[in-house]
């Protein structure tokens, strides 16, 4: 005891919890609806860094690009999944995206690392 608490660490994740199966990933039409806006074709198109892209509805639009095969990658995506499990952010719409299938929407972003 004392004046001082233990601080409660969560222990990492296992290989079985770090898999693709622990996300409920999204699909890119949902994101570009979210925004209110379809990217262009062009990679003109470019997000202004620190910016938050807002939807018609007001809520910040967060969205996470992760490789399947990236163990960094998928503990972040799977963070960012409890988060929205839980309703933990209620002023931010989550969207998890595989960046293996939408790799061209992440480079017409300017995504060029994943978490």
């Amino acid at each position: 005891s004392g004046p001082f608490m233990a601080a409660s660490v969560s222990p990492p994740l296992s290989r079985r919890e770090e898999s693709s199966e622990s996300v409920d990933w999204d699909i890119w039409e949902d994101v570009e609806e979210a925004i209110g806006l379809p990217l262009p074709s062009s990679t003109s198109f470019s997000v202004v860094p620190g910016e938050p892209v807002r939807g018609g509805n007001g809520k910040l639009s967060l969205v996470c690009f992760a490789f399947e095969w990236n163990i960094p990658s998928m503990h972040t995506a799977i963070a960012l999944n409890q988060i929205r499990k839980n309703d933990e952010a209620p002023g931010v719409v989550i969207f998890i995206i595989n960046a293996e299938t939408y790799e061209e929407k992440a480079f017409t972003l300017g995504v060029g690392v994943t978490p």
